[in-house]
Formats: structure tokens, C-alpha cells, sequence
């Protein structure tokens, strides 16, 4: 496997348009990651449901980033820390 850097993998998703998973059992949103604030540290997430919304999501209310390249497609999840 090759190394992947966290700004690479926020690069791909956003040029692919990949769907990503954000939340745990029975509060999940699956959306697009659209923007990554370098200065921020934010990132741009819209929500894919119907209604859903834009989300700016810190990274420093992310807990942990799972990745996984498939043969049939990419799976990407991003849990967040719980209040």
C-alpha cells in the first residue's frame, strides 16, 4: 500500500466525489466532503439527504478517519468526538 497523507486523502475524495460517513450507529450522515480549509483546519462537508445541509466540521472534533480502497469503490468514514 502506498502512504497516504491525511491531505492527500481529503484531496481525492473531494476530486472523486466520494461518499463519506460521518457519525455512529443510527446517527449517520453520508455526504461529500466539497472543501478543505488549509487556515481552518475545517472541513466542508454537504450532506447528501434529502433537506441536508452544509456541515463545517473542525478536525479537531474528529476522533478517528476510516479508509478503505475497494474493489468495488472507496468507503471512507469519519467518527467524530461525543459531547
Amino acid at each position: 500500500m502506498e502512504a497516504l497523507t491525511f491531505s492527500d486523502l481529503v484531496r481525492d475524495l473531494i476530486k472523486d466525489g466520494s461518499t463519506v460517513t460521518v457519525g455512529t450507529s443510527g446517527n449517520e450522515l453520508h455526504g461529500v466532503i466539497i472543501a478543505f480549509d488549509l487556515v481552518l483546519h475545517v472541513i466542508t462537508y454537504q450532506d447528501l439527504s434529502p433537506g441536508g445541509g452544509l456541515h463545517f466540521i473542525p478536525l479537531s472534533s474528529i476522533r478517528s478517519i476510516g479508509y478503505e480502497d475497494a474493489p468495488d469503490g472507496v468507503y471512507c468514514y469519519v467518527d467524530l468526538f461525543k459531547k
